[in-house]
């Protein structure tokens, strides 16, 4: 599968590493990718646009205001668009909108699926290394992306 991930950071990079070894054809999305060649063997890059544009599936790993902001410029229209960012850690007081919300109202064709946004990145890429199940929660309005 074609899949699109959005960020080159930690959570980002472990993602689009963890897809590539699973045999997926995965483009790594963002303004510094170009400066990470060398830690993303074997994964294209580009920038958000070119990720997005690539992938049937795009996973978005950047922080909320930065994705609002970059998802403008992204073709992400129709394709299952899995949201695992979160709003940056220094927002005071209450959430009023969480960014699956966001992106979901700024993109309504998207088939936006909200999950791990609560999950270590290891852990994300390495779910057996934990002592036992655990449960995930995996939000949508579309039965058939979720």
């Amino acid at each position: 599968m074609r899949i699109g991930v959005l960020g080159s950071g930690d959570v980002g990079g472990k993602i689009a590493k963890k897809l590539a070894s699973l045999g997926h054809e995965v483009m790594l999305g963002s303004p510094h990718a170009k400066d990470k060649a060398d830690e993303f063997p074997g994964i294209a890059l580009g920038s958000a646009s070119d990720a997005a544009q690539h992938g049937d599936w795009v996973v978005n790993a950047m922080e909320g205001s930065i994705a609002l902001e970059a998802l403008n410029d992204c073709a992400i229209d129709g394709k299952i668009f899995v949201d695992i960012g979160n709003f940056e850690s220094s927002i005071e007081g209450p959430l009023e909108t969480p960014l699956g919300e966001a992106i979901q109202a700024a993109h309504p064709k998207t088939r936006l699926v909200k999950t791990l946004n609560n999950i270590s990145a290891h852990l994300m890429v390495d779910p057996g290394s934990l002592p036992r199940p655990t449960t995930v929660f995996i939000a949508s309005n579309d039965d058939e992306a979720r």
